[in-house]
């Protein structure tokens, strides 16, 4: 699976608002016939993957204002950091869906955000668009018919990466820990339901709590001699976890750092080289 890069969410910024703007003008959905055309961005804009979105959406409206705008009109971004927290997303989307003015959003970042700011904008006498680059969880598609996306869910990504473990690699059997979130979840079925239909074998599913780094979930795969009980892998490091996870599968893991952490075992292979780690921004 080919991570979504930086340059890709630049891009995705920049494409958006023009088609956007000039879609909503010529519908007659902006609240105000002059003045400029105000269109909301939220995300967390302090995260390495966010800021990038933001970069596309400021060069986007630099270059277009500077032909002149959209039929005459200049755009002008309002922008509000949504702290990546689900309650801040809320309040952001109520302070922009009572801002006649604007008349769409672009955001948010994350799918449990998108979800969370989608009943505001799609509330009300006048629902407001908004249109996610990079919100994946499946969810997102039923949130509401003013909630959007432009890259593919997570059961093309899940998928995906069950197709190339399965096939392209030849794993048979695995071990996947994810994100007890939107993303994380929608990933984790999407690739175990496909894993399982190219007869692979999931030993076990589960998710941690935190940072991927020092994983922190409940175990229900049976640890070797030795290793700690399924109630006392709160912090593991991943040094250690990964020792355990080999003991489990039988054989070197596989990690694809995002929102799941795919281990996958083959035993008549060793592990090829090259890099063990993606990190993706949809999500």
């Amino acid at each position: 699976m080919v991570p979504v890069t930086h340059g890709w969410l630049r891009a995705a910024g920049g494409a958006l608002l023009p088609a956007l703007c000039s879609g909503l003008i010529l519908a007659g959905a902006c609240a105000q016939e002059t003045g400029p055309i105000k269109i909301g961005v939220s995300a967390n804009f302090t995260d390495v993957n966010m800021a990038p979105m933001l970069d596309g959406a400021r060069l986007a409206v630099q270059e277009i204002n500077a032909k002149g705008g959209i039929n005459g009109r200049l755009l002008e971004l309002v922008e509000r950091d949504d702290r990546e927290d689900p309650d801040s997303a809320v309040v952001v989307a109520t302070e922009l869906y009572n801002d006649a003015g604007i008349v769409a959003v672009l955001g948010n970042g994350f799918s449990g955000l998108t979800l969370a700011a989608a009943p505001v904008y799609n509330g009300g006498a006048n629902p407001v668009v908004q249109i996610s680059p990079t919100a994946s969880a499946p969810a997102v598609s039923r949130a509401g018919r003013y909630t959007f996306r432009m890259c593919p869910s997570d059961l093309a990504h899940g998928g995906a990466l069950a197709r190339w473990a399965r096939d392209g690699l030849g794993y048979q059997r695995g071990v996947v820990l994810y994100g007890n979130d939107d993303y994380g979840r929608g990933v984790r079925q999407s690739f175990t339901t496909e894993f399982v239909a190219l007869d692979g074998q999931i030993l076990t599913a589960d998710p941690y709590l935190g940072s991927p780094r020092t994983w922190g979930h409940t175990s229900t795969a049976s640890p070797g001699a030795g290793e700690p009980s399924s109630s006392s892998w709160q912090g593991i490091s991943m040094k250690r976890s990964t020792s355990w996870l080999k003991r489990v599968a039988g054989a070197s893991p596989y990690h694809s750092w995002g929102a799941t952490a795919s281990s996958v075992s083959r035993d008549r292979a060793p592990w090829p080289k090259g890099p063990t780690s993606q990190r993706r921004t949809c999500r």
